[in-house]
């Protein structure tokens, strides 16, 4: 069962600020109705983001006057940290369905899923029925990049390509003052020669996040599982 959904949050979370915070905690309560009838429980969390983390990662936005868009009007984020987010080949933070997207890679973002799982854990400690947490990646319509990687056209912002030239020693091309670093990075890392050890960093990178999320799901060496449920709504590679 969902337990975290947007800004719905089934138990009372110190960890997560949002409006729907619960002060009953019904995690708890179903994970003693499942140890009661001999089922396992795993609480599914879905974290796309809100308000409170936006502010908390140094994300303000404004709206600006737009006669292309919809509603007359775009958002534009302003970030003050910019390595939080993910920098797409052109330079820019957008995706298709919201202004900018989480850099999953970053020890901020990563922070807060750690702390969100831990508390979970805390919490259904001592449940029988506790078989685990499922996290949620969506790869379009509400994807907020906190719990996974954007697709190869994002990723090439100054703080994710100094860690990649930090752990490899490849020199990458495009200097921090230069506004097309972010294309002449692309270039070089998508080429044939960079490619494999590019996307082979990118992959160890998110397992390590993904194995210490299953660390703190187990505290005390419990065998509890991390699970993934994966979902986009049209399959392009080109959506988020």
């Amino acid at each position: 069962p969902s337990v975290v959904a947007y800004s719905g949050v089934q138990y009372p979370s110190k960890v997560i600020d949002a409006w729907g915070v619960q002060t009953l905690n019904e995690m708890r309560m179903l994970a003693l109705v499942a140890e009661k009838n001999g089922n396992v429980f795993v609480p599914h969390i879905t974290l796309h983001g809100d308000q409170s983390f936006d502010a908390r990662m140094g994300i303000t936005t404004r709206k600006v006057p737009d006669p292309k868009a919809k509603k007359g009007f775009r958002t534009e984020p302003s970030f003050a940290d910019p390595d939080v987010v993910e920098w797409s080949k052109d330079g820019s933070t957008t995706i298709p369905w919201r202004p900018w997207c989480y850099n999953c890679l970053h020890p901020k973002v990563q922070a807060y899923l750690l702390d969100v799982v831990g508390e979970v854990a805390e919490m259904l400690g001592d449940a029988k029925s506790f078989g685990g947490v499922s996290l949620r990646i969506p790869l379009s319509w509400q994807f907020s990049g906190i719990t996974g990687l954007n697709n190869a056209n994002y990723g090439y912002g100054d703080w994710t390509v100094g860690e990649f030239a930090k752990d490899t020693g490849v020199s990458v091309p495009g200097a921090k003052d230069d506004p097309k670093r972010f294309r002449r990075r692309y270039d070089f890392l998508m080429s044939d020669a960079m490619r494999p050890a590019w996307l082979k960093w990118r992959n160890d990178r998110i397992k390590d996040y993904y194995r210490r999320v299953r660390s703190r799901l187990n505290p005390k060496g419990e065998n509890r599982e991390l699970y993934f449920m994966w979902w986009a709504s049209s399959g392009s590679d080109d959506e988020m």
